[in-house]
């Protein structure tokens, strides 16, 4: 590969973390020579486009993939596996959706076309920032909502502005933990503790994702399956809450502020971790009375999109969600 290159490599480019994001190493690699990311792309990688794209889900060409590779004397492997496509693609869904929204996955464009609210752009634990300052793959999960080491919700706007966190629009002096539009030290954000169910839920996701499945009643099960359900039952409880019995018994639910008609991305991160909680819970523990009664009640959207994949072989819900799937789409 160096030979066919004229210019030397870089020198102290800064290593990635097993579980960086692109977008985040790179900041810091701009950063390291004392440029922004912009003019990092412009000026070294001739590819000024970059910066209006969001790296952590377009692939790159395979020209930029190998200049990056040389310049910064790390694999194309290492680099490929910053980006999401790898960690998402048949895991968590069938495919990243290149020009799309995607249901799990919080885009870097910090805008949703929907009723022109901010979205977040990454989340963030400030403990985590202190000790090792860089954003993980986990960040741009719009269902990883808690660090589980410090057992805190993770930070999804700016403390001070509001704004959506977007590292890769930084130019130094700030440095990869302030905020690109005010300049406020993340690291100096208040904590939230986690409530204990979130918590559990957050790990589960973790573990799940880190093995590509899960275990129900001893059977192994594919957590493409999961993911489905979790979202179809999430945007049921979203556009229900807060006036479906079902959060009655969730006293946490009281304090939080959401508003049901503005699009899911755009609420604050203790509320979908709950959110995300209580379907969990759902799916696991009240299939047969909470949820079933739920799903009644409203009238689970799609839900025959979601009985019609088990006439696809490669796309099948698991026998043991469905069953009560089809018990519930009879009755209706």
């Amino acid at each position: 590969m160096n030979e066919k290159y004229t210019f030397p490599p870089w020198e102290n480019v800064p290593v990635s973390y097993p579980d960086e994001l692109l977008s985040s190493w790179l900041t810091r690699v701009a950063h390291s020579y004392h440029i922004s990311p912009k003019e990092l792309f412009s000026k070294h990688l001739s590819s000024e486009h970059l910066y209006l794209r969001d790296l952590d889900i377009l692939p790159l060409s395979s020209q930029v993939l190998h200049l990056l590779s040389y310049l910064t004397q790390t694999t194309t492997n290492t680099i490929i596996n910053m980006q999401l496509q790898i960690h998402v693609e048949g895991i968590i869904q069938d495919s990243i959706a290149l020009n799309s929204r995607n249901k799990w996955i919080i885009p870097s464009s910090g805008l949703t076309n929907l009723y022109k609210r901010q979205s977040p752009c990454l989340k963030y634990c400030p403990i985590c920032m202190k000790e090792k300052s860089y954003f993980p793959i986990s960040s741009k999960f719009l269902f990883i909502t808690v660090c589980t080491k410090h057992q805190i919700y993770l930070i999804d706007r700016c403390p001070k502005c509001s704004s959506p966190i977007l590292p890769i629009k930084l130019s130094p002096p700030k440095k990869i933990y302030d905020c690109n539009i005010c300049g406020f030290d993340l690291r100096k954000a208040g904590m939230i503790r986690a409530s204990k169910d979130t918590l559990f839920t957050t790990k589960f996701l973790l573990y799940s994702i880190k093995h590509k499945h899960f275990f129900h009643n001893g059977i192994k099960h594919d957590l493409q399956d999961y993911f489905d359900i979790l979202y179809l039952i999430v945007k049921n409880l979203h556009r229900v809450f807060p006036h479906d019995e079902v959060f009655s018994k969730y006293s946490f639910l009281k304090t939080l502020k959401s508003t049901p008609n503005h699009y899911l991305q755009t609420q604050p991160t203790p509320y979908i971790s709950q959110l995300i909680a209580i379907a969990h819970s759902l799916i696991f523990d009240g299939w047969d009375n909470e949820l079933l009664s739920f799903l009644k009640r409203h009238k689970l959207m799609y839900a025959s999109q979601l009985l019609n994949k088990r006439e696809n072989t490669n796309d099948k819900i698991p026998t043991w969600l469905f069953n009560h799937m089809q018990k519930l789409w009879i009755k209706r």
